[in-house]
C-alpha cells in the first residue's frame, strides 16, 4: 500500500516537474529484501557553462553512492528465526536462484509449500530435517515468493525475493 501511494504521489509530481524546465529523475532505496522504502524526486542543476557541463551532468552523490553499494555490497545476511526450540536459517534472501534452508533444534520433519505472490504453487514437498533444504528458483522469474514451512504443531510463511 504504501509503495503504491509513492508511485501516486511521483506520478502527480512529474508533470509540475516537466513544466519547470529543469531535469528530474527518480530515486529509489531498498532494504536487503528488495523491498522499496523511500522514493525521491531529484531536480538535477541545468549546466550554466561549457565548463560546468563536462564536470557534472550525471545523477546526484547520493544517487551514484546507492548504485556503487549496491555493486559491491557483500552477500545478504541469512534470516534467522527461532521458533520455540527450532531455529529457521533462509539464505541468501534476496537469492538470484539458489536457496537453502535449515532448521535445527527438534529434528522433526516438516513439510514445505512454495507460492507465488498470486497464490499459485511452484513447489511442495516433505523433508527431513536433518539436513539443509536446497530449493531451486532460477527458473522462475525475478519477484517476490512465499515459503510455508509446516510442522504438525507450527507453520511459519516466509517472504523470498528472487532478483
Amino acid at each position: 500500500m504504501r509503495n503504491c501511494l509513492l508511485l501516486i504521489l511521483a506520478l502527480f509530481l512529474l508533470p509540475y516537474a516537466a513544466r519547470s524546465q529543469q531535469p528530474v529523475e527518480m530515486a529509489f532505496e531498498h532494504d536487503a529484501a528488495g523491498n522499496m522504502v523511500r522514493c525521491y524526486v531529484v531536480r538535477l542543476e541545468q549546466p550554466k557553462s561549457e565548463k560546468s557541463a563536462k564536470a557534472e551532468t550525471l545523477a546526484p552523490q547520493h544517487i551514484a553512492s546507492n548504485a556503487a553499494a549496491q555493486s559491491t555490497a557483500p552477500e545478504p545476511e541469512p534470516v534467522e528465526v527461532q521458533r520455540g526450540e527450532r531455529t529457521v536459517r533462509i539464505y541468501p534472501n534476496p537469492t538470484r536462484g539458489q536457496l537453502r534452508v535449515e532448521v535445527q533444534g527438534d529434528g522433526q520433519a516438516y513439510s514445505y509449500r512454495l507460492l507465488g505472490m498470486g497464490g499459485a504453487l511452484i513447489a511442495q514437498g516433505q523433508h527431513d530435517g536433518g539436513s539443509p533444504l536446497p530449493l531451486d528458483l532460477s527458473a522462475q522469474p525475478d519477484g517476490a515468493y512465499l515459503l510455508q514451512l509446516i510442522w504438525p504443531d507450527d507453520r511459519c510463511t516466509y517472504k523470498i525475493i528472487k532478483n
